[in-house]
């Protein structure tokens, strides 16, 4: 929300320009590549966050092999799982991946080093390519949204929110933040309607 308050006053500032005959409701979209990525991976602090875990287990272990496989199995599954952290399932595989790993520190046999090391490159190839996959979605879903007229905005809205939006296009800058929520998020889920098949290629969808 107070994203959307930053756009709010730019918004504002913007739609001076338009005059009162009547502001384009485009302002009032925002940022949707941003506003997906934002849904869809993790924010920029948790992977650095999750590698000074890693570090600080890796100089009290002595380790670097276990640490480096478990930053790599949580740090991929954070890129993959983000969208849909809302709505937690049961432990999977990379739960007891973890739990394997650890047992097997403490008792370390053959193919142990090679095991753990490419574990670790799998889940840093699956991380980096589910990033970019997100990336790549997210500039085609800026690219549905910038392509809807104000017709079709106005349609995608309920009628509460339509009234609202009259009035903001007549100069009242009262729920200029609130609207700037609403239309954004029907924007965007209008976009990832049209883009619904690698929507679920991708497995990302929305969370708060």
């Amino acid at each position: 929300m107070s994203g959307h308050s930053i756009e709010a006053g730019s918004i504002g500032i913007a739609a001076m320009g338009e005059g009162m005959g009547g502001r384009n409701l485009q302002l009032l979209v925002g940022d949707v590549r941003r506003g997906y990525l934002r849904r869809a991976l993790p924010p920029p602090w948790l992977i650095p966050l999750l590698g000074a875990v890693g570090l600080a287990w890796s100089a009290w272990s002595g380790a670097w092999l276990a640490p480096l496989a478990v930053y790599s199995i949580v740090s991929s599954g954070a890129c993959m799982h983000w969208s849909r952290r809302l709505r937690p399932g049961p432990p999977g595989w990379r739960t007891l991946a973890v739990l394997l790993i650890l047992w097997w520190q403490a008792h370390p046999g053959p193919g142990y080093a090679t095991v753990l090391l490419l574990v670790a490159i799998a889940c840093a190839v699956q991380a980096l390519l589910q990033v970019a996959a997100a990336i790549r979605f997210a500039a085609r879903l800026d690219r549905c949204a910038r392509a809807l007229d104000q017709g079709r905005l106005m349609r995608l809205l309920p009628a509460e929110a339509r009234q609202d939006v009259h009035a903001w296009q007549a100069g009242d800058d009262s729920k200029t933040a609130q609207l700037a929520l609403v239309v954004h998020l029907a924007v965007l889920h209008a976009a990832l309607g049209k883009s619904a098949p690698a929507s679920e290629r991708l497995g990302t969808g929305l969370a708060a």
